[in-house]
């Protein structure tokens, strides 16, 4: 048997796939991990399953090449049935992607991975009413509880597949209408992909799935029928996130910390929440200039009164004054200018930046910050790679991967690099300087003189 392991980033499912089938791949968390799809071999009770593990999406709208490549293997691909896994402690965002596979109308499982931390949430998931609502079969598991895993094992070798489907996620009616106008007009051809989720795809414009159906029945699908709707993709999206936070509302126990509720009301609040972000964030400038500004002192000092004895040492051994200048007005002064000036920042800005992190802040400053970020055609997650980039552009440029949308990543990578980091100034004109050297020493002294005095 053929089974395909599905499931948002970050839930899992790397892990299980690695024990299902003993494979060495690594389970971390870094960009592009799962970039291909993973096939491995389980071998249970003298049966053989071959196990694909698709990169982590969010959605079968792709946004992405993940998202896009996944989808794809999803729609064309022959195989037995999908185990979609999800991360018990977030089930929100997770239900969402599930929900899309279930229009696929393919043989669907669910896996509720990471029981142990929702437990530990104080999260409780009714799970046989989550079974009855998606009509879907469900297994719990922890990805490093060998038990759990052997059970879902077991689960594999005895499931024999879905039995009649009866979920359907109900669009609004002038959406439903096109759907069932679509799905008509697909009868009169044998296709092997669910026609009604063709008809969503077609409404919605896909390339993929219009080229595929034209090239198969050589036609042009959307010269046929009249379906020009505005904005079809945030419907679709608002009646499946809806649908979610139904069948989440209905499922879901949540005893969630007090403390937590009540610090979500005072930092993500209309009227605080800014103004409490730009209090917390220029605390952290005003102590990462104040604080670096004595380790820099030290680190100027002791590199100055060793280009002193350097210089008497060069000079010493009868090396050209040419070399000399080169070497110590050149390289040396460049390497220690840069490093006296961008290390101590850096070495208090993120610790600080990370503090944040670890208390929860991140998330609601990019809640706070995404309505005036969609203004700008991004998101509020930018508003993280930003702040970044305050310490160093490229720390702030290769934390834009968290941004889901291929379009916004793009537009926060470069946006990003204009931020006006710790380290850029300074390296500008100490390589300046540097070329400088070979011209006239006394003309590259006054232009880094110049430059630290501006600093």
């Amino acid at each position: 048997k053929k089974i395909i392991l599905a499931g948002n980033p970050n839930v899992g499912k790397s892990t299980i796939f690695n024990y299902l089938t003993h494979s060495k791949e690594h389970t971390g968390n870094w960009a592009g991990k799962t970039v291909s799809n993973t096939e491995g071999i389980m071998k249970y009770k003298n049966n053989s399953y071959s196990i694909y593990d698709l990169p982590g999406i969010y959605s079968l709208l792709p946004h992405s090449e993940e998202e896009r490549v996944a989808r794809d293997l999803l729609i064309f691909d022959e195989y037995d049935f999908i185990i979609v896994v999800c991360d018990a402690s977030s089930l929100l965002r997770n239900l969402n992607l599930v929900i899309q596979l279930k229009e696929l109308n393919k043989d669907l499982v669910l896996c509720l991975n990471l029981m142990d931390e929702a437990k530990k949430s104080g999260i409780t998931i009714n799970i046989d009413l989550l079974e009855k609502l998606l009509d879907i079969k469900v297994i719990d598991t922890c990805g490093h509880d060998r038990n759990s895993l052997i059970k879902l094992k077991e689960f594999i070798y005895n499931y024999t597949g879905k039995e009649k489907d009866n979920f359907i996620l109900k669009y609004p009616d002038y959406i439903e209408d096109k759907i069932s106008m679509i799905s008509k007009y697909l009868d009169k051809y044998i296709l092997s992909i669910d026609k009604r989720w063709l008809s969503i795809n077609i409404l919605r414009k896909d390339d993929v799935i219009v080229s595929y159906i034209n090239n198969l029945l050589g036609i042009d699908i959307l010269s046929e029928l009249d379906i020009d709707i505005l904005d079809v993709d945030s419907v679709l999206v608002e009646s499946i996130n809806n649908k979610a936070s139904d069948i989440y509302n209905r499922v879901v126990f949540e005893n969630k910390n007090i403390k937590d509720r009540y610090l979500d009301k005072i930092f993500t609040n209309k009227i605080f929440g800014i103004p409490i972000m730009l209090l917390f964030l220029g605390i952290i400038f005003l102590l990462t200039i104040k604080i670096s500004n004595y380790p820099s002192s030290l680190l100027f000092s002791m590199f100055s009164y060793l280009e002193d004895i350097l210089f008497e040492f060069l000079v010493n051994l009868g090396i050209s004054s040419i070399l000399i200048d080169l070497f110590i007005n050149g390289i040396y002064k460049v390497t220690t200018w840069v490093i006296s000036v961008m290390l101590p920042p850096m070495m208090i800005f993120f610790p600080l930046f990370t503090l944040l992190e670890d208390f929860g802040y991140l998330p609601r400053i990019a809640f706070n910050l995404d309505g005036v970020f969609k203004k700008c055609s991004s998101c509020g997650k930018q508003a993280l790679t930003m702040a970044m980039g305050f310490g160093c552009t490229c720390v702030g440029v290769t934390g834009c991967r968290i941004i889901d949308s291929k379009r916004e990543r793009l537009i926060s990578i470069i946006t990003t690099s204009f931020i006006p980091c710790n380290g850029k100034f300074p390296t500008i004109i100490a390589i300046i300087s540097m070329f400088l050297v070979g011209i006239n020493s006394s003309l590259s002294n006054l232009f880094l003189s110049t430059g630290v005095l501006l600093l």
